[in-house]
């Protein structure tokens, strides 16, 4: 998830990822856990010696042990806080089990539906990163559907308070790119209550600030209201943006004594996130988009590639 990956990432003990078009960055790999080729993707468990436990998927840092709440924490809870009663959630992707794992601290929720396409990552996070869903995929208002989500959403005939979209990044050759697309969002928008929120991760500007953009104006042709927040999370090598949409809900226009009561009835435990942190994204957010397109400025103009 954390950027782009190219042939041969092990390079002397060391893992080689790009995290811009230009910039690449390396870990010193302290023990390789586990790796399986499944159906869909190359999926790995890998211990850093700066991240410790990560999960790596076609090459690419998924998640840390170390700072997965960065993540998965800003992923969840602006969002089920802004709502004021999100009963029914819908996960696409998320085959961690973080999100869920997030999702299910509000007591209020009574049913989570979590599409994830490929069965062998759950089975891998079970096995070797427990800590992450810590117990989530057994919980009773649990139901995991083994489907490609597209076809999921195209298809069903529920509605949903929350979705959220926990997918890889939108590579023009990646499995989710289908994911990112305006017919698809006009098919989210089906399957959401009136007052329903769609919030899905949107990567990181330095590499996708041209596609961040692009979603953000497929969106406001769809959605009354569309925004967008980070948060810096390292294993990924910057800061990270989530876009929501609703036709109802504006998930950075709630009042700090609201977050702050909606926090605290719903007795949620968190780590990172909380109601200041969340009030306080409404004033960085013009900020974020400076930043998102000064970078999308700097993909438009040619590079040169690093072999390996």
């Amino acid at each position: 998830m954390s950027g782009s990956s190219f042939k041969n990432p092990y390079i002397n003990g060391y893992y080689m990822e790009k995290t811009s078009p230009t910039t690449y960055k390396m870990l010193k790999i302290k023990n390789k856990v586990y790796s399986k080729q499944s159906k869909y993707q190359k999926i790995e468990v890998m211990d850093f010696e700066e991240y410790g436990r990560c999960l790596v998927l076609d090459d690419l840092i998924q998640l840390s042990e170390l700072d997965e709440h960065l993540y998965h924490e800003m992923h969840v809870h602006p969002t089920l806080i802004s709502h004021e009663n999100p009963e029914k959630v819908l996960i696409l992707g998320g085959g961690d089990g973080g999100v869920l794992r997030e999702v299910l601290k509000h007591e209020c929720v009574k049913k989570v539906i979590m599409v994830e396409i490929d069965e062998e990552v759950i089975k891998a996070v079970k096995e070797y990163m427990p800590n992450i869903p810590r117990g989530a995929f057994e919980d009773p208002r649990v139901e995991i559907v083994i489907e490609d989500g597209k076809k999921y959403v195209e298809e069903t005939k529920e509605k949903f308070d929350i979705i959220l979209m926990d997918l890889t990044d939108p590579e023009p050759s990646g499995p989710s790119i289908q994911l990112y697309g305006k017919e698809f969002f006009k098919e989210i928008k089906r399957i959401l209550k009136e007052d329903g929120i769609l919030l899905l991760q949107s990567s990181g500007y330095e590499m996708y600030g041209r596609k961040i953009l692009e979603i953000q104006e497929i969106l406001k042709e769809i959605f009354k209201y569309v925004g967008i927040y980070a948060s810096y999370v390292p294993a990924y090598g910057g800061e990270w943006t989530f876009t929501y949409a609703s036709d109802k809900v504006d998930v950075l226009g709630l009042g700090l004594e609201e977050i702050s009561r909606r926090y605290l009835d719903r007795k949620l435990n968190t780590r990172y996130y909380n109601p200041e942190l969340h009030f306080s994204l409404r004033y960085s957010m013009k900020s974020l988009l400076e930043k998102i397109k000064l970078f999308s400025e700097i993909q438009t103009k040619p590079h040169q590639s690093i072999s390996s």
